[in-house]
C-alpha cells in the first residue's frame, strides 16, 4: 500500500504514497496540515506527470536535506524548464505547471479535474490521427483514378498512333513513339504503385500510434488512479499515527475503492479499513454546522435530525442518509422555536405571531394558531394530543380539538424546558429560576403548582428532569451536581 518512488540518486526511497519530499506539496512540506486538502493530491498528481514528461519529479538535488528546502519553498523553477524543453504537447505541460503552482488557489480543483482534462487531450490526439487516415484514404483514392486515367490515355494513345500509321505510312516513327510512350506510361504507372504503398504504409502506421495511444492513455489512467489510491493510503497511515482510528478507516476505505485497478493495492487497504473499523465508532453521516448545535433531536422511527444552531439559532432539517436538507426548513429566519410530533410525521414550528404544525415531507400546515407571545420552548404530549407552550408562562394547546386551553400558569422567569409524563396528565417545567414545577394538566382550573417548586440546576440548561420507576418519581439535578428522586404523587 506504500509507494516507492526514485530519487535523485537513484536509489528508492520507501514512504507514504506521495509523502516522499521530491514529490511532496509546499503546505506539506511546511507542516501546514490545516491547509491541505484535495489540491494537496493534485500537486502529487502533478508531480508524476512532471515524471512522466521529463523523466525527474519537480524537485532534484543530491542532498534530501536540499530537496526538503525546494519543497518548503516550491521551487518549480527547473521544473519548469525541464518541461518547456521535454518536446512534449503545450497542453500536458500547461497541465502539469497549474498542478506544481505553489498558490494552493491556482491549483486544478481535485483529481477529477486532472483526469477529465488528461482524457480530453488524449481524446483530441486520437481525433487527429483519425483524420490523418481520412486523408490518406483520400489521396490513395486519388491515386487510383489518376492510374485510371492513365490507362484510358495509353489505350487512346496506341489508337491514335494505329490510326496515323495507317494513313501515313510511317512505321518508324510509329514504333519510337509508341516505345517512348509506353516507358513514360510504366515509370508513371510505377511512380502511383510506389506512392500507394507509401499511403498504405502511412495509414498502417496511422492506426498503430492510434492503438499506441489508447494503451497509453489506458495506462496514463490507471497511473493516475493508482497514485491517488497511494495518497489516501498515506492520508490513513497518518490518522493511525496519531491515533485518529475513524479518519483512518475513511482514508483506507476510500483507497481500497480507487485502487481497483490493482487487487493487491485493494485488498490491502480493504483491510487495513476492517482493522481500524473495529477501533472506531462507525459514522453513518455527518453534518456541517455554521455555529455550534445547540440542541439535535432525531426523527422518532425516522432518518432525519432537527438541528437547533446557537441558543438562538436557525433550524435545519437534515436527511443523513441521505445527506440532503429540507428546502422548507434550511435556516429560515422566521422559525423561532421547533420539535417533533411524538410519530415523526410532522414538526410543530413557533413563528413570529402563531405556531403551526406542517408536514415533514413538504412543510405544509396541517393546523395553525395565532400566539403573538414570546415562545422559549414547545413539547408535544406523548400520544401528541397536547403541545405544551413555554414563555413567560405555561399553556397548552389541546391539537386534537385545534383550540388553546384557557389556562396560564405564570412562571418569575422565562421557562426553558416542558416535559410531559406518558399519561399526559403532569407538566413538568423548569425555568432560569432554576427550579422545577409540576402542573396537572388534568386539572385545568389549578393556577398553581402541585407541589413547592424542586431545586433544578443543571450545568447547562435547558436541561429537563428524568421521570423514572413508570413516571412515579422525578429526578433533578440539586446543588453541587447531587441527584435528588421524588415522589410525583406526593411532592
Amino acid at each position: 500500500g506504500s509507494g516507492a518512488f526514485v530519487a535523485a540518486d537513484g536509489c528508492a526511497e520507501f514512504g507514504w504514497g506521495l509523502g516522499t519530499q521530491a514529490y511532496m506539496p509546499p503546505e506539506q512540506a511546511l507542516g501546514e496540515v490545516e491547509r491541505m486538502d484535495e489540491r494537496a493530491d493534485v500537486f502529487g498528481l502533478g508531480a508524476i506527470l512532471c515524471e512522466i514528461l521529463t523523466g525527474k519529479p519537480p524537485y532534484v538535488n543530491d542532498q534530501r536535506r536540499d530537496i526538503m528546502r525546494m519543497a518548503m519553498r516550491g521551487e518549480t523553477t527547473e521544473c519548469f524548464a525541464r518541461l518547456d524543453n521535454s518536446g512534449a504537447e503545450q497542453p500536458l505541460i500547461d497541465l502539469a505547471k497549474e498542478c506544481l503552482a505553489f498558490d494552493i488557489a491556482a491549483r486544478p480543483r481535485n483529481a477529477k479535474v486532472v483526469a477529465d482534462r488528461l482524457t480530453q487531450h488524449l481524446e483530441s490526439v486520437a481525433t487527429r490521427l483519425r483524420q490523418s487516415e481520412l486523408d490518406l484514404n483520400a489521396a490513395q483514392t486519388r491515386a487510383q483514378e489518376q492510374r485510371k486515367r492513365q490507362r484510358i490515355v495509353l489505350a487512346l494513345g496506341a489508337c491514335v498512333v494505329a490510326i496515323a500509321a495507317t494513313a501515313g505510312g510511317i512505321v518508324t516513327w510509329i514504333q519510337k513513339e509508341r516505345a517512348d510512350f509506353a516507358q513514360r506510361t510504366s515509370e508513371r504507372l510505377e511512380e502511383l504503385a510506389y506512392a500507394e504503398a507509401a499511403s498504405a504504409k502511412e495509414a498502417i502506421a496511422a492506426r498503430d500510434r492510434e492503438a499506441n495511444l489508447k494503451v497509453e492513455a489506458e495506462n496514463a489512467r490507471r497511473e493516475v488512479e493508482l497514485t491517488l489510491a497511494d495518497v489516501y493510503t498515506s492520508r490513513g497511515l497518518l490518522a493511525a499515527e496519531a491515533p485518529d482510528p475513524p479518519v483512518a478507516m475513511m482514508w483506507f476505505t476510500l483507497a481500497a475503492k480507487q485502487a481497483k485497478a490493482d487487487p493487491d493495492r485493494e485488498s490491502h487497504n480493504a483491510r487495513r479499513a476492517r482493522n481500524w473499523a473495529n477501533e472506531a465508532t462507525l459514522p453513518v453521516g455527518a453534518f456541517f454546522c455554521e455555529s455550534a448545535a445547540e440542541r439535535v433531536h432525531f426523527q422518532p422511527g425516522g432518518h432525519q435530525l432537527l438541528i437547533q444552531m446557537g441558543p438562538n439559532g436557525q433550524y435545519v432539517l437534515w436527511d443523513w442518509r441521505t445527506n440532503e436538507k429540507s428546502e422548507w426548513l434550511n435556516g429560515q429566519a422566521n422559525v423561532n422555536r421547533a420539535c417533533w410530533a411524538p410519530d415523526g410525521s410532522a414538526i410543530a414550528v413557533v413563528g413570529d405571531q402563531s405556531i403551526e404544525i406542517r408536514e415533514v415531507a413538504t412543510g405544509v400546515a396541517r393546523q395553525s394558531i395565532a400566539y403573538p407571545a414570546e415562545v422559549s420552548t414547545i413539547e408535544f404530549s406523548p400520544d401528541g394530543r397536547l403541545l405544551a407552550i413555554g414563555g413567560e408562562s405555561a399553556r397548552i394547546w389541546n391539537v386534537a380539538e385545534n383550540r388553546l386551553l384557557d389556562q396560564q400558569w405564570p412562571h418569575p422567569q422565562r421557562i426553558d424546558s416542558l416535559k410531559f409524563n406518558r399519561a399526559g396528565t403532569r407538566l413538568i417545567t423548569t425555568a432560569e429560576d432554576k427550579l422545577a414545577r409540576i402542573f396537572a394538566v388534568d386539572d385545568v382550573g389549578r393556577p398553581a403548582p402541585l407541589y413547592h417548586p424542586l431545586p433544578h440546576v443543571p450545568e447547562r440548561p435547558p436541561s429537563s428532569p428524568v421521570l423514572v420507576n413508570g413516571d412515579r418519581q422525578l429526578v433533578t439535578i440539586a446543588n453541587y451536581g447531587q441527584l435528588a428522586v421524588w415522589d410525583l404523587e406526593t411532592g
